[in-house]
C-alpha cells in the first residue's frame, strides 16, 4: 500500500484509504443483468446483504446486512459527511457510490474505481473481477449465484459464513489490484480527477428528459418497425408454429438466407447469397454490418432491398427502442433528471464511451448520402437543459483531418485550414478538373449544384478517410453501400477506377502525410522488435511521439503527456 498512498500524496488526495463492497439481494427478476443501476438501486425490493471493508492495511471485515447503516455511520464520523477525509475505491464505482448518494446521501469526495484504472490499463480486454483476478494471479471470485434469492434474515449460518468469505474475497481482490494498476497512471492527477468528474457526471444529474417526448418517441419507432415489415408481408405464407411472425421468420438462419436467394433469383442476374467464413464451414454473410449484406440494403431491386432492410430493421429499431426506454426509466428513477452513464477511459484512445445501455455521444447526426432516420436524429432533442441553460452541441469541425495534416507537416493542407478555404472542394477539384463549390439548399435543387454537391462529397469523403490509410477496396466498397451513391455506381457514373485514381490523387497531392505513415510506422516497429530501442517522431520544437517498449507493451507518450500502450504488440515475421 507504501506506493498507493504515495501516489495519493503527491496530487493531493487523502492517503486513508477506504474500500467498500456492497452485497445486496437480487433474484430472477430483480438483477442488473435485466435492469439498470440506477433503477436496481431505486426499486422497492432493494435490501443489503453485506458490506466488505479495508481501511489501508488493516484487516478486511465484513458486516451483515442487518449493520450496514450503523456501519456506514461510524465510517462517516471517521472520514466526514463527505468521506472527504479517505479515498474511497471500489470496484464499478456507478454501483457502489451510487449506494452511497441514493442511501445515505453521501457524494464522496475523492472515489477511486478499480474499474477505471483496470480500463486505463486495457480497455479492450475483460474488465470483470473474475477474469481480472485470474489474468493478476490473484485469488479466484467467488460464485454470486449462491446468494441468488437470499434475504439477509433468511441466511443460514453457513450461507452468512459463506457470504463473508466471498465478500472479503472481494475486497482481498479489489486492494491487490488497486496496487497493482494505480501505479500504471502516467498521469494520476489529471486521470483520478477526469474519472472523478466523469462519475459525478453519473451521481449529480444535471440534464433533464423530456419523458413525454421520448415515449411519443419509442411509440413511433414501432410503428416505423411496421411499415418495414408490412413491405414483406409475403414472407408470412413461410410462417411455422416455432416461427409465427415475421421477424422470427427474418432471423431463422436456415429460412432467411433460402428467401433471400429466391428473390435474387427473380432479379434474374445469377446473383448468389453472399457467403464468409465461418468457424468450421462457409455461411451466408447476412449479419447487419457484414459488409456483402450492407450491399444488398441499396440492391437496385425492391424486392431484394425490402427484404434485407426488414431484416435489419428487426434487430436496428429494438436497440433504438431499448436505447430510449433505457433512458425513460433511468430518468423515472432519478425525478425527471438524466445520469450520464459515460465509462472513463472506455476506448483505447482514452475516450469515453457509453454504457447502461446507451451513449450520450452517439445519439445520432446527418451522414453523407445516407442520412439516419429522422426518428433517430430527434432522440438528442428529449435532452433538456435546467432553467437558466442552454444546452449545446458541438463538434470539432475536420479535427481528425486538422491534426493529421499538423503531425505529418503537410504545410499546404494546414495553411488551408487556416485560411478557411473549402478544402473538400479544393481537393474535388483537382479530381475532377472542374470548379466544385459547396452548393446551397436551393443550388441543390438544380442538375448543377447536385453534381457539385456530389463531387464535393467524395472530396470530403477522401480528406477526412484517406489520411489515415483507406485504400481502394474499401472506399469502393463504402460507397457502394452508400444508399445515394450506389446508383451512381450501378449505371456506370462511377467506377472503381475512379475511386482509384481519388486514392491516387490523395496520395501524390499529400506526399508529407504518406511519407508520415511510413515513419510512424518505423518509429512503432522498432521499440516493438528491438526493447533496447526508443524512437521520437518530432512534430514542433515543443511537441512529439516517444516511443519504447516495456516488458511485452509498446508505449507512445503523446505531446499531453499521456501514454497509449499497445499490450503484446509484437512485430510478425514479414516484418
Amino acid at each position: 500500500m507504501d506506493k498507493v498512498i504515495q501516489i495519493l500524496s503527491d496530487i493531493g488526495w487523502p492517503t486513508d484509504v477506504l474500500t467498500i463492497d456492497f452485497e445486496t439481494y437480487f433474484d430472477t427478476e430483480y438483477t442488473l443483468k435485466k435492469m439498470g443501476i440506477a433503477q436496481y438501486v431505486a426499486d422497492s425490493r432493494f435490501e443489503f446483504t453485506g458490506l466488505g471493508l479495508q481501511i489501508n492495511d488493516e484487516q478486511p471485515r465484513f458486516v451483515p446486512g442487518s449493520r450496514v447503516e450503523a456501519t456506514i455511520d461510524r465510517l462517516v464520523n471517521r472520514f466526514g459527511v463527505l468521506f472527504a477525509g479517505c479515498t474511497t475505491v471500489a470496484k464499478n464505482n456507478k454501483f457502489d457510490m451510487l449506494i452511497l448518494a441514493e442511501k445515505f446521501g453521501i457524494y464522496p469526495e475523492y472515489p477511486l474505481d478499480i474499474e477505471d484504472l483496470s480500463r486505463y490499463y486495457d480497455s479492450r480486454m475483460s474488465q470483470k473481477l473474475k477474469d481480472l483476478a485470474k489474468m493478476f494471479k490473484l485469488q479466484p471470485k467467488g460464485d454470486t449465484m449462491q446468494f441468488k434469492g437470499l434475504h439477509d434474515k433468511d441466511m443460514s449460518p453457513e450461507q452468512r459464513r459463506a457470504m463473508r468469505e466471498y465478500c472479503l474475497g472481494d475486497i482481498k481482490n479489489e486492494v491487490a489490484l488497486l496496487e497493482i494498476l494505480l501505479p500504471n497512471l502516467n498521469n494520476p492527477g489529471v486521470e483520478l480527477d477526469l474519472a472523478r468528474h466523469t462519475l459525478n457526471l453519473y451521481l449529480k444529474p444535471i440534464l433533464n428528459l423530456d419523458i413525454p417526448q421520448a415515449v411519443q418517441i419509442a411509440v413511433r419507432m414501432e410503428t416505423a418497425l411496421s411499415e418495414d415489415l408490412r413491405k414483406v408481408a409475403w414472407v408470412l405464407k413461410h410462417r411455422t408454429k416455432l416461427k409465427p411472425n415475421i421477424p422470427k421468420i427474418l432471423r431463422a438462419k436456415k429460412m432467411f438466407p433460402v428467401l433471400l436467394q429466391d428473390c435474387l433469383d427473380a432479379v434474374g442476374e445469377c446473383e448468389r447469397v453472399p457467403m464468409k467464413k465461418g468457424k468450421n464451414n462457409m455461411i451466408p454473410a447476412t449479419a447487419k454490418d457484414d459488409p456483402a449484406f450492407r450491399l444488398l440494403l441499396v440492391h437496385k431491386d425492391d424486392k431484394v432491398r425490402n427484404l434485407c432492410r426488414a431484416k435489419s430493421a428487426c434487430s436496428s429499431w429494438a436497440l433504438h427502442q431499448k436505447k430510449v426506454q433505457r433512458m425513460i426509466i433511468e430518468a423515472e428513477c432519478c425525478n425527471g433528471k438524466l445520469r450520464i452513464p459515460f465509462k472513463y477511459h472506455g476506448a483505447h484512445t482514452g475516450r469515453w464511451s457509453g454504457t447502461g445501455g446507451w451513449n450520450p455521444l452517439n445519439l445520432g447526426g446527418k451522414g453523407r448520402g445516407n442520412p439516419i432516420h429522422p426518428l433517430i436524429g430527434q432522440v438528442r432533442n428529449t435532452l433538456v437543459a435546467p432553467d437558466g441553460y442552454m444546452l449545446v452541441v458541438v463538434d470539432s469541425a475536420q479535427i481528425e483531418a486538422r491534426e493529421l495534416a499538423w503531425v505529418a507537416h503537410q504545410e499546404d493542407l494546414i495553411r488551408g485550414f487556416a485560411n478557411g478555404e473549402d478544402i473538400y472542394s479544393a481537393f474535388a477539384e483537382k479530381l475532377f478538373q472542374a470548379k466544385v463549390w459547396k452548393p446551397s439548399e436551393k443550388e441543390s435543387e438544380t442538375p448543377e449544384g447536385k453534381e457539385a454537391g456530389i463531387r464535393r462529397g467524395f472530396g470530403k469523403d477522401a480528406i477526412l478517410g484517406c489520411g489515415y490509410g483507406m485504400g481502394t477496396d474499401t472506399f469502393y466498397e463504402r460507397c457502394r453501400q452508400n444508399d445515394s451513391l450506389r446508383v451512381l455506381f450501378d449505371d456506370g457514373t462511377y467506377d472503381r477506377n475512379f475511386i482509384d485514381r481519388l486514392i491516387k490523387t490523395y496520395r501524390t497531392r499529400y506526399t508529407d502525410i504518406t511519407a508520415f505513415w511510413t515513419e510512424i510506422n518505423r518509429c512503432f516497429r522498432l521499440p516493438t522488435k528491438y526493447s533496447n530501442q526508443q524512437t521520437v517522431y518530432k512534430i514542433s520544437e515543443t511537441a512529439g511521439l516517444t516511443f519504447n517498449r516495456s516488458g511485452s507493451t509498446t508505449r507512445m507518450l503523446l505531446p499531453s503527456g499521456r501514454v497509449m500502450d499497445y499490450r503484446n504488440a509484437i512485430v510478425s515475421p514479414k516484418n
